[in-house]
This record gives C-alpha cells, structure tokens and sequence, in this order.
C-alpha cells in the first residue's frame, strides 16, 4: 500500500523524511472524518508521525472543516517512544480507540 507524507508537511521537510512504524509493523499515519449533520460539523483530521535518517521524528498534523485547507502543527522529538506516545495519544483522544 503506498502511503503518501501530508501536504501540510513543508517541501523541505517531506524530501527528508519517512512515515515512521510502530513494533507491529502498522504505519503511524491516520485519516479521520467527523460528520454529524444535526450539529453542522463536517470536519477532518489527518496525522501522521515522521522520521528521518538523524533519528528525530516528527509527528504532523492538519485538521479543519471539509473543504478548506485547515491549519497544521508540526512537533519535533529526539525519542521515538515520545513521539509514538504523543502519535497515539492523540488518536485517542480523537476514537477512542488505542
């Protein structure tokens, strides 16, 4: 399955980089949709946690409503349990799923 690095991930940044894997071999990269038409919410969220070959990783994300372009963050950690750690953190806050 080819998976590609967010556009949110600056140019520079993405030539450098890799999606990182957790232990299981399951890439670290998510798309999520929350529509609920009562509420007029029809919003996205994509994340996914980088690495280069110096060892730092990166853990990009970019959320909004469907249809814009929505705004994205990047973190930079040396520790890639850290990373991982802030990676599944925030897809659970997000599912509820680990």
């Amino acid at each position: 399955m080819d998976t590609f690095i967010d556009q949110s991930c600056p140019e520079l940044l993405r030539e450098k980089v890799e999606i990182a894997s957790n232990q299981d071999d399951e890439i670290l990269s998510c798309s999520l949709n929350l529509t609920d038409v009562v509420n007029n919410a029809n919003k996205f969220f994509i994340m996914q946690m980088l690495k280069n070959k110096y060892g730092a990783y990166f853990v990009v994300t970019r959320s909004g409503r469907l249809g814009s372009k929505g705004t994205n963050k990047i973190e930079c950690f040396l520790n890639r349990d850290v990373a991982e750690r802030e990676f599944n953190t925030q897809f659970y806050e997000r599912t509820g799923l680990k």
